[in-house]
């Protein structure tokens, strides 16, 4: 019997409280839909839908997402005011009335001209689509309602180059967007054949290395010829006095030409003079050097002789004669 009595009580209580409470829940319901009405009235747009989102989230209605669609049409938030009065047309829960739809719809296909459209067409299919200020992943085929603007939409896709293509979307606008994702190849790797093994290499023990001898000298027919630089030297000298013998003769035609013009002027004897002195020089000077020469030839092709000795040679100027001496 204690046990029935405490039943009733609790049964008692339950119906006293629970319709208190859900009476003090309407209350406060009705009130925040007072506050949005008002913000609403008054043309406080923000403030109304913020409320009117309160009062959605206590009691669903279709006529609070109706007012709320209204409120981001005033906005200009054309995205959010389209999602509401499409919600609002499918409440199930304290549905608009016939009135309300009709006018729910005119507001939407009102709403819609100022939405774009991208049509997505990505290769691969099953590549993802990111489109800026969407939040939600896309994929080929999808439509993606926006509002106008200028948007960065990029596809991936596993083994593909990502890419990517800016557009720009005017109110009322649909546009298709393609992309088709390059694959990524990995170059082939050609085998190279083995190279051939090389031939093995034969090695002594202990090898012998022969050792320089200090004291080993050349052969003697295989020795520097000491002669030969003086050849060359002698050779030298008498090509240079053959040139200037040549030099020489020209002034000795020069004066001859010269002598022939004078007949009998006053300085006859001065360029017989010089004639003559050019007439020494020249023969001189060709002969010395033809005999330098000669002697520098035979000293590059002969050897030094046995016993040592070197080839000598001495050049002397003696008053007007050239004189050489040398042994060989």
């Amino acid at each position: 019997m204690r046990c029935l009595g405490l039943g009733f009580l609790v049964l008692a209580l339950s119906l006293v409280v629970v319709p208190t409470t859900l009476r003090a829940q309407d209350q406060e319901v009705d009130r925040l839909r007072d506050e949005a009405l008002a913000e609403y009235a008054e043309g406080r747009w923000l403030e109304a839908r913020a409320l009117f989102e309160r009062v959605y989230a206590q009691r669903p209605s279709g006529e609070v997402l109706f007012l709320m669609g209204v409120s981001s049409y005033e906005l200009r938030e054309y995205l959010a005011a389209v999602s509401y009065y499409r919600r609002a047309l499918v409440e199930t829960s304290r549905a608009l009335s016939t009135a309300r739809r009709t006018t729910a719809q005119e507001n939407l296909d009102r709403t819609l001209r100022f939405v774009g459209v991208i049509t997505l067409r990505i290769s691969p299919s099953d590549a993802e689509v990111r489109i800026t200020g969407v939040s939600a992943t896309t994929r080929d085929g999808d439509r993606v309602e926006v509002e106008a603007g200028n948007y960065r939409v990029v596809a991936t896709a596993a083994g593909h180059r990502d890419d990517e293509v800016a557009i720009t979307i005017r109110a009322g606008e649909t546009r298709e967007v393609g992309i088709s994702l390059r694959p990524i190849t990995t170059p082939e790797v050609v085998a190279q054949p083995d190279p051939a093994p090389l031939p093995a290499r034969t090695t002594t023990a202990n090898p012998v290395v022969p050792r320089a001898d200090s004291t080993t000298s050349l052969p003697a027919e295989e020795q520097p010829s000491q002669s030969s630089g003086l050849g060359a030297s002698l050779t030298a000298v008498g090509a240079v006095l053959v040139a200037g013998g040549i030099g020489s003769s020209m002034w000795w035609r020069n004066r001859n030409g010269a002598l022939a013009d004078c007949g009998e002027c006053l300085n006859e004897s001065e360029i017989r003079g010089q004639r003559n002195a050019a007439v020494g020089v020249t023969v001189g000077t060709l002969l010395a050097g033809a005999t330098l020469v000669v002697i520098g030839a035979v000293t590059l092709v002969s050897r030094p002789s046995l016993d040592g000795q070197e080839a000598a040679l001495e050049l002397r100027l003696l008053g007007p004669s050239l004189v050489l001496n040398g042994s060989f």
